[in-house]
């Protein structure tokens, strides 16, 4: 069955690049639905803001991240700032594993 509204917010596997480790690790996220026009608005404003921000639009939380001393660390404006700074290719994976998973395909190794 296809519900015509879809859940706002749907679980996804991400996979992002670590330098120097063969496999991505892998993060459980909770991305939020956008549908096409309120997606093409967000696109529209990508330049307008900073890589944190316009994840946190995307992005309903995430399990998996943690401090140097192994603390989990909550989803906010300034951990992605952080994560961003120590992965710079990050915000770019996020983003096509994002409209992949909008999409409703799975990405391949």
């Amino acid at each position: 069955m296809l519900k015509l509204k879809p859940s706002p917010t749907f679980p996804h596997t991400l996979r992002l690049s670590v330098p120097g480790q063969a496999e991505p690790v892998e993060l459980a996220v909770v991305f939020r639905h956008r549908g096409k026009k309120d997606l093409q608005d967000w696109m529209r404003t990508l330049g307008d803001k900073s890589d944190a921000v316009a994840a946190l639009e995307i992005l309903e939380s995430w399990e998996g991240v943690v401090d140097t001393d192994g603390t989990p660390v909550p989803l906010s404006a300034a951990a992605l700032d952080a994560l961003f700074d120590g992965y710079p290719g990050a915000p770019l994976e996020i983003t096509e594993q994002y409209f992949e998973a909008l999409r409703g395909g799975r990405r391949k190794n």
